[in-house]
């Protein structure tokens, strides 16, 4: 189980025992969340007009941090085969 906030912080929970994980900082309010299909990868959008991806045990990613986005960033999800990020 996976969550986000407007404070930024991104927490793994164990569906199991419900204990915490992880907790992550997006550094911005966070306005959306997506979870790869194959659920090896987050990733977290913000105010701060960024995507920033995670690997599900919260550390980040190899993968790029993306920016430049003409306003904060509001909706994203995976592709079907994990490749792109919509």
């Amino acid at each position: 189980l996976f969550t986000s906030s407007e404070d930024g912080t991104l927490r793994g929970f164990a569906l199991k025992d419900g204990q915490q994980k992880f907790n992550q900082n997006h550094g911005a309010p966070v306005r959306a969340l997506a979870i790869s299909p194959d659920n090896k990868l987050l990733a977290t959008a913000g105010e701060d007009k960024q995507i920033k991806v995670w690997k599900a045990d919260g550390q980040p990613s190899a993968k790029p941090q993306l920016a430049g986005f003409n306003g904060p960033v509001t909706s994203l999800s995976f592709s079907p085969d994990n490749a792109r990020l919509l």
